[in-house]
């Protein structure tokens, strides 16, 4: 069974986020494990990045300190980006909207982070991974990552 006792979250790496009537939101060209390029360095027109964060709403009611969201490009030892939420307050936590799901006594509460950016354009000096981390604390929690190479080149036919 998963833990739901600890932080956790996960990334959409895509080309586009676009949001829709009646609160939807529609993500395009959603990419698998790698990102190929042509050559380095590489720009991409449009890179879309869509990130959750989940916290144990009993966590998330305790804490004292921000989180920081970060975004590293390849062989980066700084992040491009990075957004700074600060603690919730009690007042913030009674405001979030609930889930509509009936109580379940196997799975604790939990509070949702969405983030999302686009970045146009993004270059990439060369090839490795783009990396999505959550600073929590004195923890860094990795949410995602994607490597970026050069296209295989094919082989003649033979």
């Amino acid at each position: 069974m998963f833990n739901f006792d600890s932080p956790f979250g996960s990334t959409i790496f895509c080309d586009d986020i676009r949001h829709e009537i009646g609160n939807k939101t529609s993500i395009i060209g959603i990419y698998s494990a790698t990102i190929y390029v042509q050559e380095f360095p590489a720009n991409i027109a449009k890179f879309g990045i869509v990130a959750y964060f989940n916290e144990p709403k009993r966590m998330a009611q305790d804490r004292k300190f921000p989180i920081q969201i970060q975004v590293l490009l390849p062989n980066e030892e700084e992040h491009l980006f990075s957004v700074n939420l600060p603690p919730l307050s009690s007042e913030d936590i009674a405001n979030l909207p609930t889930s509509g799901l009936s109580a379940d006594p196997d799975i604790p509460s939990l509070i949702t982070l969405k983030a999302e950016f686009i970045l146009s354009p993004l270059k990439i000096e060369k090839p490795g991974r783009i990396k999505v981390e959550v600073v929590y604390g004195a923890d860094r929690i990795h949410i995602g990552t994607i490597a970026v190479n050069a296209a295989p080149i094919p082989s003649p036919a033979t």
